[in-house]
């Protein structure tokens, strides 16, 4: 696919701004922007469940190299998308 042909959206904007999200991808198909109704989360999963500080350091190690060349791709700053 070309790059005109992809869009990359983050899910923590998503959930922060769902409304702009959505307007990017209503632009970027070429569609009339809609105003949609954003529903308040249901079957929200407690937040009790840490992963744990080593399982984290572990995952950190595995995906930094990718996490850090997804990032270079698609433009992205560390943020909170970072390993």
């Amino acid at each position: 696919f070309s790059d005109d042909q992809l869009l990359f959206l983050r899910s923590e904007d998503l959930a922060d701004a769902p409304q702009s999200q959505l307007d990017q991808v209503c632009h970027f198909l070429n569609l009339t922007p809609h105003r949609f109704e954003v529903a308040d989360r249901l079957n929200a999963a407690p937040d009790n469940d840490r992963m744990s500080q080593d399982d984290r350091d572990y995952l950190r190690r595995v995906f930094e190299h990718d996490a850090a060349e997804t990032r270079a791709l698609l433009g992205w700053d560390q943020g909170s998308w970072c390993v």
